[in-house]
């Protein structure tokens, strides 16, 4: 139960920053890619 929380947590966080990288991404263009997969 507790690694099934934590795994959901997880996947939360990482959508956080992938929306967080967008966003700069959209403020900075010039940004490098290939930092996602």
């Amino acid at each position: 139960m507790a690694g099934l929380l934590r795994r959901r947590h997880f996947v939360h966080a990482a959508r956080l920053l992938r929306a967080l990288a967008e966003s700069v991404a959209l403020v900075e263009p010039d940004a490098e890619p290939g930092i996602w997969p």
